[in-house]
C-alpha cells in the first residue's frame, strides 16, 4: 500500500535571515502541513523561514 501520510519540509523555522541573503523564496501549502516557506540563500542553502516575521508578512500582503 501507498502511504498518504505526507511529511512536513519544515520542522524548525528560522526568524531572523537577513533578506539580503536570500536569493529566491518558496512557498509550500499541503492539507497535512503548516504553510511553509523556504528560502534559498546566495550560499544555496536552503532555510525554513517562520511566515509570521514581518517582512515576510508584508511581502504576501503586496504580492496579493
Amino acid at each position: 500500500p501507498i502511504s498518504l501520510v505526507e511529511r512536513c519540509y519544515c520542522r524548525s523555522t528560522v526568524n531572523n535571515v537577513p533578506r539580503v541573503y536570500i536569493r529566491e523564496l518558496r512557498f509550500i501549502h499541503t492539507p497535512n502541513c503548516p504553510f511553509q516557506v523556504i528560502a534559498k540563500l546566495k550560499s544555496n542553502k536552503e532555510v525554513c523561514v517562520n511566515p509570521e516575521v514581518r517582512w515576510l508578512q508584508q511581502y504576501l500582503k503586496n504580492a496579493i
